[in-house]
């Protein structure tokens, strides 16, 4: 089922405990925000309650937990693919789609102007001609997901973010200066979005390298999406 919904699933196993406890396993499809949607027996409460902390470690392998009882634990983690949507073919876009394809993330660039996203451009991604409310109808964002705005154009960006907040997607970031987030900030609380929701956002895009040119300033992005994608989720 979780390879069917390229969800990805967690698997715990039990390995070394009491010998009633012992072979014990729990199975979840999604990330670590679905853990308590797993349907809890009273076998399975007693799991969760040994398992703690282990059950939302970042890392696949072996977890000794040190108590009255010592107990080892296996936790298997499979991430689905990482996806990537790209609002705005740019030349920054350009590099940007390279980078991503050779980390292996499947890549969409969105954008209505048919000159930034013609096939010439972005020659092996699915490119989606259409305005954001119409590309987003056809582009599926869940908890694998980053989606990245490069136009400056508020017509395209604004509702792409507003989608891209309203979803699970892990990575939101949006181009532009300080100056310009502010007023994009402005914007978006004008058009009733939850200021919790905006603070996902990651503006001025990227890690700070130091670059300016389109191939640096993708790599700085490509970087972010990177850090957080590994980064432990609370």
């Amino acid at each position: 089922k979780a390879y069917r919904s390229n969800a990805g699933f967690r698997a715990l196993l039990l390995v070394e405990g009491s010998d009633k406890s012992v072979g014990q396993e729990l199975i979840w499809i999604g990330g670590r925000t679905e853990i308590d949607s797993v349907p809890v027996s009273e076998t399975n409460r007693e799991l969760f309650e040994i398992a703690g902390a282990v059950i939302h470690s970042n890392q696949s392998g072996l977890y000794l937990k040190q108590g009255e009882d010592d107990v080892e634990f296996f936790l298997q983690i499979e991430k689905p693919p990482p996806q990537l949507v790209i609002v705005g073919g740019v030349q920054i876009a350009i590099p940007l789609v390279n980078l991503a394809e050779v980390l292996g993330f499947e890549i969409t660039v969105i954008d209505p102007r048919r000159l930034f996203s013609s096939p010439d451009r972005f020659p092996a991604v699915k490119l989606i001609s259409k305005w954001p409310s119409q590309a987003f109808q056809e582009v599926k964002l869940g908890p694998s997901s980053a989606v990245v705005m490069l136009t400056h154009d508020p017509k395209i960006d604004d509702p792409a973010i507003i989608t891209a907040l309203e979803s699970p997607a892990f990575y939101v970031g949006a181009l532009g200066s300080e100056k310009t987030h502010q007023k994009r900030l402005q914007r978006l609380m004008d058009a009733g979005v939850d200021p919790d929701l905006l603070a996902r956002i990651h503006a001025p895009v990227g890690l700070d390298l130091g670059g300016r040119t389109p191939p640096e300033i993708a790599l700085s992005v490509m970087a972010e999406i990177i850090k957080v994608w590994n980064m432990p989720t609370e």
